[in-house]
């Protein structure tokens, strides 16, 4: 995923599946972003959209990761931390914060 994708996914696609392929470093992840039915919506408010997919090496092609899954308040949420490597590590500083930061670096 590129920083053009990135932009389309967030403002053109909003109501449908998303395969994206995105590399940080020397990880890729492969995946979908689905906008969440009513009845999920509902049941993990104020979730709406989620992640699932997988992690690889990129020069092994080892999968490092099985099933990545993730809930987010907004798309534009979730391709953020797609593209901050899905850092989950609160010591790491996040490179991204907003879609704005990823378009204009």
């Amino acid at each position: 995923m590129d920083k053009r994708e990135a932009y389309r996914i967030c403002h053109i696609y909003p109501d449908k599946e998303i395969k994206f392929t995105h590399k940080v470093g020397n990880v890729i992840y492969e995946g979908s972003i689905i906008k969440m039915d009513q009845k999920d919506c509902m049941t993990y408010y104020p979730f709406t959209v989620e992640t699932t997919g997988t992690a690889r090496l990129a020069d092994t092609g080892a999968v490092t990761v099985i099933d990545i899954g993730r809930r987010y308040r907004t798309i534009e949420d979730a391709v953020v931390h797609i593209f901050n490597g899905r850092n989950e590590n609160a010591a790491i500083r996040n490179r991204y914060s907003s879609l704005e930061d990823i378009l204009f670096d």
